[in-house]
């Protein structure tokens, strides 16, 4: 999967960053060290494999997972990713965006309370 070139507009850690190519809708690329480094404004290597590349339509899905990955372990995030993809993979479905940010908020806040 070859990327287009995307502009970063927002690290949100080493494993995720905000972009955006032309007048395309922000995107959310995750993959281990794709944001290490790198600052808004920086080009995403097209040659480069994200892991997910999610695009969060709302603007107010998009404003939660930004706070949300702030408080949040990048390795927890990778984790839930996974688990998503595992969902996605088992059922042969596509699951609803908002799950990025309604599971991982929940899981997290369990595990802390725990």
């Amino acid at each position: 999967m070859t990327l287009p070139m995307y502009t970063i507009k927002k690290v949100l850690n080493n494993s995720v960053v905000i972009c955006q190519h032309d007048t395309d809708p922000e995107v959310i690329l995750l993959g281990k060290g794709i944001g290490f480094g790198k600052k808004p404004g920086d080009l995403v290597d097209p040659a480069s494999v994200p892991e997910k590349v999610y695009q969060l339509t709302d603007k107010e899905e998009q404003s939660q997972y930004q706070e949300l990955v702030k408080h949040v372990d990048e390795d927890f995030i990778a984790f839930m990713q996974e688990i998503v993809g595992f969902i996605e993979t088992s059922t042969g479905k596509k699951v609803d965006e908002h799950i990025h940010i309604g599971l991982t908020d929940h899981l997290f806040f369990t595990m802390k309370r725990i």
